[in-house]
Parts: C-alpha cells; sequence; structure tokens
C-alpha cells in the first residue's frame, strides 16, 4: 500500500475523540501481547544460551530483568530509527476532515497494529490506484494532505507496554529445541563454507547462500533432527519456572 487509510462518519469532535479513544485502547492490547510474545522469546533465548554454557548467568540479577533490559533497548532503537522489525511497536496516525467524513491516514511497521481499526472503513491506496490519476481515493487524499499543512497527529501507541510475568508468552520446549538445533548447524556450514574464517561483509551474502543449499540436504535435515532430539533432554522447561525471576546472589547465606 502506498497509503493505509480509514474513515468516519461525521466530523463531530466528541464522537471523534471517543473513537480515537477506543482505537488507542485497541492498539495497547495488541502491543501488549505483541512484547509479551518478545520478551518470552529474548527470555528462552538467555536461558538456553546458558543451559549450554554459551553464557555464564549474572548472579546479581535475574534472567527476567535482563531480557527485559535487552528487549526494550531493541524496542527504543526501532522505533527511533523507524525500523521495520517486530520490536518497532509505534502506531501513528494523521487526521483529516472532509464534508461528513473524518479520515485517518495511518502509520505503523506491522499489520497486526491494524486489526485495531477494524471499527472504521478502510479507505487505503495501493500502488496501481496512487498511479491512476482519475482514482477517486487518490484524488481525495492529495487534496487533503494539499489542503491540510499540518494535520493533527495521533500517537495510538508508543513507548514499552507493561505487563504481568504471568503474561509472558514462551516458545515450546519443542520450538526451542528445533530453533537451536537449527541454528547450530547453520552456523556449523557457514564456518565450513567459509573456511572458519572471519566473512567479510562482500562475501556474507554468497557465503549465506552455500549455505542455505547445503542446510536443505538430507545429511542436514538428519542432523538437525538429531540436535532437537539431544536438545530435549537439556534445555529447561520455562512455564512455570522460578529461576527465570529469581537473583542467584540472593540464594547465597550471607558469611558471618
Amino acid at each position: 500500500m502506498v497509503l493505509r487509510g480509514y474513515r468516519l462518519q461525521g466530523t463531530d469532535l466528541t464522537g471523534i475523540t471517543q473513537e480515537i479513544k477506543k482505537i488507542s485502547m485497541s492498539v495497547n492490547k495488541i502491543r501488549a501481547r505483541t512484547y509479551a510474545k518478545l520478551l518470552g522469546n529474548e527470555i528462552a533465548f538467555l536461558v538456553d544460551k546458558i543451559a549450554l554454557n554459551v553464557y555464564t548467568r549474572d548472579p546479581t540479577v535475574s534472567i527476567y530483568e535482563c531480557a527485559c533490559s535487552r528487549t526494550e533497548e531493541e524496542i527504543r532503537v526501532a522505533q527511533l530509527q523507524g525500523l521495520k522489525t517486530p520490536y518497532n511497536l509505534q502506531v501513528y496516525g494523521q487526521v483529516f476532515t472532509e464534508a461528513d467524513y473524518t479520515y485517518f491516514a495511518i502509520s505503523c511497521m506491522q499489520n497486526e497494529f491494524l486489526k485495531a481499526f477494524h471499527r472504521l472503513e478502510e479507505y487505503s491506496v495501493s500502488e496501481s490506484e496512487y498511479e491512476d490519476p482519475n482514482n477517486s481515493k487518490t484524488k481525495l487524499w492529495k487534496s487533503l494532505m494539499e489542503k491540510t499543512a499540518t494535520p493533527m497527529t495521533i500517537n495510538f501507541g508508543n513507548g514499552i507496554p507493561q505487563i504481568a510475568k504471568d503474561q509472558i508468552v514462551y516458545p515450546t520446549k519443542k520450538e526451542r529445541c528445533r530453533t537451536e538445533a537449527r541454528h547450530q548447524v547453520c552456523n556449523r556450514i557457514l564456518n565450513q563454507v567459509s573456511f572458519g574464517k572471519q566473512i567479510p561483509p562482500e562475501c556474507l551474502m554468497k557465503n549465506i547462500d552455500q549455505m542455505m543449499k547445503i542446510l536443505l540436504q538430507e545429511e542436514s535435515q538428519k542432523e538437525i533432527a538429531a540436535k532437537e532430539k539431544e536438545l530435549m533432554n537439556i534445555l529447561p522447561e520455562l512455564e512455570g519456572a522460578d529461576f527465570i525471576f529469581s537473583v542467584p546472589s540472593a540464594d547465597v547465606p550471607a558469611q558471618s
């Protein structure tokens, strides 16, 4: 889409404000659900790397606190730079009025957030419609933007969502084992095709292409399956795991 737009019948300020509040509530529910998954994935990543002795656990901080810090930093960077990643949770809208309608031009990096606007009539402009100078929607949006130099901007969702610990969504143990097994095999193959050397930027994609071809071979798939089975006996369960929220140093009795 060139422009993701919606419209609401009526231009009464009270009605528009009420609708914006309802949309904002829906957006923030989606943001919270998205954050719950991002945080759960980060916790799983840290737990698994510690279990595999890739990372050493910091005895002064919980895995949960560490995951929160890392996830929040990813979100801040993604939103500051306007990156199109799962960590960009911003949703903005510009508001225009024309005749009997109020129009919203929406800016967000994830289509999941557009579900919050299902109450409104969609009035988007596709690439083909935008190229047609006679298209009614294209003409209207261009007219609105030309007439309104500084439209009202609505921030439907920004910052870091706040969720309870029991709302965190973890990947299943099988998903974690499958992902870790695939990553281990990918890294081994990538190291193989690069002859164990550091890969210069101009060679990265070439080496990744080579790695992908080898990865799809039956032998590599069997290796992934074997590692996945092995990891099922190593990686811990996450649901109801108290160690995620505990601080190791707090469990050590003070020396007298």
